[in-house]
């Protein structure tokens, strides 16, 4: 093989590698939210475990998420006892806010029988949780159980069926402010369960899914005048527009990252052929 081509072939290399590895650190630090399942193939009567995490949530400080499945084809459970969540049931905690020095705080308004699960978590005492410096940016926010019975292709997907204003796509996100984030992160769905099954699709709704008669809450705790999730999740009750739409993008932290590493690759590109040449010359002499 002549010197060209080893050289040829030694460049080509890096720069794929380089391509690699730059892609991988990019996506790793792309803020987002999503749902991650502990399998995606499960036979009737098996659980499978759906994890709503974040990663990369710049200054995060609440939520309130909005998910739909097919009541017919999974069964939402507890995630730890598998015991059938009711309409004000939380899920399993997660790992992110969780501190009690900063009095979290959650709220559950799940509408079972339709196949939707409403809740969300926030700090009430962001002012010291601010003070800390030390953001929850990444991690697991809570964990469902979902048991499947009928064999099936299915989804959980962030879907707010006109649940709570200023949603996007079931989702709102705050900072440790309390104000609402808008923009900035990308809400991702997890794969199919079951995805060879004959699919059932999810239940369609022409109006906005409510609370039955027979499932609301009790009159005592109905007394109170009702407040809206958005309400209570956001302290400042602030909205984003209907209409907006998460955006990727990369903090300013993190694209800082990535020219360096760039930078660094790009070094080593260069410095390969180099060495490669030296050596030639060197075992020609």
């Amino acid at each position: 093989m002549s010197i060209k081509r080893k050289i040829v072939l030694a460049l080509l290399f890096s720069i794929l590698t380089t391509m690699f590895f730059t892609n991988t650190l990019y996506a790793d630090n792309q803020p987002s939210i999503f749902i991650e399942f502990d399998k995606t193939k499960a036979s009737v009567g098996e659980t499978i475990k759906a994890s709503v995490k974040i990663n990369n949530i710049k200054d995060f400080g609440g939520y309130q998420v909005r998910l739909r499945y097919n009541p017919k084809v999974l069964q939402a459970v507890d995630a730890d006892n598998g015991t059938p969540l009711e309409n004000k049931t939380p899920p399993t905690k997660g790992d992110l806010l969780q501190n009690k020095d900063y009095s979290p705080m959650g709220l559950t308004t799940n509408i079972i029988e339709d196949g939707i699960l409403d809740f969300g978590n926030l700090y009430m005492n962001m002012i010291d949780y601010k003070k800390s410096g030390k953001a929850e940016t990444t991690g697991t926010l809570a964990v469902i159980g979902f048991k499947v019975l009928q064999d099936a292709a299915t989804e959980v997907i962030f879907d707010d069926v006109n649940g709570n204003p200023g949603a996007i796509n079931g989702v709102m996100l705050f900072d440790w402010t309390g104000a609402q984030l808008a923009s900035g992160y990308s809400i991702v769905n997890a794969p199919k369960i079951n995805a060879s099954s004959k699919p059932i699709p999810l239940p369609s709704f022409t109006t906005r899914p409510t609370l039955k008669p027979s499932t609301a809450a009790s009159p005592a705790s109905s007394a109170a005048p009702e407040t809206s999730a958005s309400a209570v999740v956001s302290p400042d009750n602030t909205k984003a527009d209907d209409n907006s739409a998460a955006k990727d993008e990369t903090p300013a932290e993190n694209k800082s990252t990535l020219i360096v590493v760039i930078i660094v690759l790009a070094a080593v590109v260069v410095i390969i052929p180099i060495i490669m040449v030296v050596l030639m010359k060197k075992r020609k002499k």
